[in-house]
């Protein structure tokens, strides 16, 4: 345990940026996919709506 801690206090700052850019990269993608899921849906709404 306190050898983890002692890691933890003496991480190297690219490491630390290397876990945020991982953590960023991974909740932009999720975003990416809810915005294109809307998109299609709206698309899909506005074919019904010309086709009726």
């Amino acid at each position: 345990m306190h050898a983890a801690k002692h890691i933890n206090v003496e991480a190297p700052a690219s490491n630390v940026a290397r876990v945020a850019r991982k953590l960023i990269m991974k909740s932009q993608m999720k975003a990416g996919v809810r915005a294109r899921k809307a998109s299609q849906a709206r698309a899909l709404t506005d074919r019904l709506e010309r086709a009726f």
